[in-house]
């Protein structure tokens, strides 16, 4: 997974990644619009097929993440 901050999520929100949608939760849009650009607000995975968007705090507790 890599980390992302508020202003990539925020383009991958619209955008996407590699010309695939990316899943966010209404939680982690909300979250997302209120952070700072620079601010680490989580990560994103893939299964190689699909792309989402997993915030901090949910990663930190229940990943192996740094």
């Amino acid at each position: 997974m890599a980390k992302v901050d508020a202003k990539t999520a925020r383009e991958l929100l619209e955008n996407g990644y590699n010309g695939k949608k990316v899943s966010f939760s209404e939680e982690d849009r909300e979250l997302i619009l209120k952070a700072k650009d620079d601010e680490i607000v989580g990560f994103i995975g893939s299964d190689g097929e699909s792309y989402w968007f997993i915030n901090y705090d949910y990663a930190i507790k229940n990943y192996e993440v740094e």
